[in-house]
């Protein structure tokens, strides 16, 4: 909204008249503006509607992928159990072979050439297991890691 006025006045003698002659103008005005269509605030909400919308799909993209980070861990997890569980049956093969080699040896129909190498695939067999357990282990702390709980399981977070 504005409000304008003006005054001011002329005197000036008549052309080629004797007296002179004294005039006042006055003028007022109001100008009044509306804006019919706000562009810059319309821009501005369009432009925090995007953000939001942009940082709602940033957060749906970061679930989706922390779900697969956790089903990814939860089958390593399962993939290394089961790498347990073979290395076991390995190793308790190896360990009847072991006793089969050390019988033969004591009856006579084998060497000790055949008991040593028993006994050193028992122990690759052995150093498998460890390797497998470690391993079922690390695949263990990495799920609870990604899926957030690895601190509860170990005792640590705030007191309730």
């Amino acid at each position: 909204v504005e409000l304008e006025g003006t005054t001011g006045g002329t005197t000036f003698a008549k052309a080629f008249g004797t007296g002179a002659r004294h005039e006042s103008d006055l003028a007022a005005g109001l100008s009044v503006s509306v804006p019919l269509a706000d562009g810059g605030a319309r821009q501005r909400f369009a432009a925090s509607r995007l953000a939001s919308e942009r940082a709602r799909a940033s957060v749906r993209n970061l679930e989706r992928f922390v779900e697969m980070e956790v089903r990814s861990a939860h089958a390593d997890l399962l993939k290394a159990r089961r790498q347990v569980d073979a290395s076991l049956s390995a190793l308790r093969l190896h360990e009847q072979r072991l006793r089969a080699e050390q019988e033969k040896l004591a009856a006579g129909a084998t060497t000790n050439y055949f008991v040593l190498q028993a006994q050193r695939d028992l122990v690759a067999a052995q150093l498998d297991d460890s390797r497998a357990r470690v391993a079922w282990a690390e695949a263990q702390v990495e799920l609870y890691l990604k899926d957030g709980s690895l601190l509860r399981r170990r005792g640590i977070g705030p007191e309730r």
